[in-house]
Parts: C-alpha cells; sequence; structure tokens
C-alpha cells in the first residue's frame, strides 16, 4: 500500500518507490521451466502462472483473442526477478500495456508445462493452496470432460 503522504509529495513516482521498497521482502524462486512445444528456460521468477483465463491473479488482463477457452492449449506466463528499480517499472508497464514482447516478461500457449524449482514452492490452484512442490507439471487434456446444455 502506498502513503497518501507519499503520494501527494511524488504523484505517480510514489508506486513505483513503494513497489521498490517492498521488492526487498520478495523473494526469487529459482525455476527451470519446460514446455511441450520446446520453450525451456531457467531463471528467477517473481511471477509465474498457466491459465486458460483472460485475467490472471485477478490484476493482469489479456487480450481475448490470446485465449482460446476450448484450444486444448493453456496461457503460460512468466516474469523474471526485477534486480532493480528500472526493471520494477519496466515489468509493471509491460503487464498494464500487454507487451509481452520481452524476454522479461513471457507469455506463451502451451499444452504441457513442467516446473523444477531448486527447493519446495508453494502452488495454488485457482488461488487456493495446493501445497509445497519442487516438481509440478500442468497438462491440457482437451476435451477431457464434455458438457451437456438441455
Amino acid at each position: 500500500e502506498t502513503p497518501q503522504k507519499l503520494k501527494n509529495r511524488l504523484g505517480h513516482a510514489a508506486y513505483f518507490v513503494s513497489a521498490a521498497t517492498a521488492l526487498k521482502s520478495i523473494h526469487p524462486i529459482k525455476v527451470r521451466i519446460r514446455t511441450e512445444e520446446g520453450f525451456e528456460m531457467e531463471d528467477d521468477v517473481i511471477f509465474c502462472a498457466v491459465s486458460n483465463s483472460i485475467s490472471l491473479a485477478g490484476a493482469i488482463k489479456l487480450r481475448r483473442r490470446e485465449v482460446g477457452l476450448n484450444d486444448g492449449v493453456f496461457e503460460l506466463m512468466i516474469v523474471s526477478y526485477p534486480r532493480n528499480i528500472l526493471e520494477v517499472r519496466n515489468k509493471v508497464m509491460r503487464l498494464l500495456t500487454r507487451d509481452f514482447t520481452h524476454e522479461d516478461v513471457h507469455l506463451m500457449r502451451t499444452r504441457r508445462a513442467e516446473f523444477t524449482f531448486t527447493e519446495e514452492v508453494p502452488w495454488t490452484v485457482d488461488g487456493e493452496y495446493a501445497g509445497a512442490h519442487q516438481t509440478v507439471v500442468i497438462e491440457n487434456v482437451h476435451n477431457a470432460v464434455q458438457i451437456f446444455r438441455r
């Protein structure tokens, strides 16, 4: 939360100052990610999500044309850990403007992704705690559930 006094003094820059302060308490998570389509990376990340929605974590909005709800693939977003306040600013602006063309903010489509961490990491499914894991595999099983309408 950004204090009102700071906002009055610094204006919009107050949010970046608050983010930089909060960044000290957020630790990077070392992860290796591999997808079925051949993408592979190992990096420190601050955010990672696998979804099939136009909204990630309730805050990041994707364009409807970027998401197919019945296409057999998930959207995978990876945000690398920012090393300084300029990187925080750049990542926030990329997320707000939906600019996913840079290496530090990835958005891709995948049918299967495997995450390997150096230690057990808390994981959530639909916002609910799903235990701590060192390896997580997520796979989209296309048309596995049939929904009938009368």
